[in-house]
Formats: C-alpha cells, structure tokens, sequence
C-alpha cells in the first residue's frame, strides 16, 4: 500500500484539480492520500467524492502557516472536525 499524506491542489500552491488528484493518486497505486493545501480546506468539498469514485481513503488534512518564537513555519493537520470553532 502506498500513502501520500502531502498533497496540494490549486486551491493553494497546487497545479492538479481535486479530481485530477484523486485520478493521478489511482493511476500511481496510491490508496491513502492527504490534501493538505495552504491554510484551506477548499478542496475537500469536491476531493471527497473524487476519492469515493477511484476507491482512495482520504485523510482530511491542511497545512497552516503558523508563528512560534518569531519564526513562519508551516504546521501539517489530520482528521479534524473542520466544524469545531473552537479557539
């Protein structure tokens, strides 16, 4: 099994649809992927249904830009509730 956890789209600094990854994921075996597009889950409105359609698991993911002790740095997420407001 091959997993790819890393993934953009151009939703963020990607060139590929969500569509377009989900059949290129297929196309290279790759059964577990990752959107993680900068600060946006945008994708994953319609990269859902493109997974189901070529049998991928998908891992709701996002990659954030984040500050610690003066610094950018870039904090990958998984398996949130994208619907928890919480602060």
């Amino acid at each position: 099994m091959f997993v790819d956890l890393h993934i953009h789209t151009y939703f963020s600094d990607g060139t590929q649809s969500p569509e377009e990854v989900a059949e290129i994921a297929k196309v290279k075996g790759i059964s577990v992927i990752s959107v993680c597009d900068h600060n946006t889950i945008e994708a994953y409105k319609r990269l859902k249904i493109a997974c189901q359609s070529v049998n991928i698991k998908l891992i709701q993911g996002v990659e954030l830009d984040v500050s610690w002790e003066q610094e950018r740095l870039h904090l990958l997420a998984y398996n949130f509730d994208p619907a928890n407001r919480v602060m």
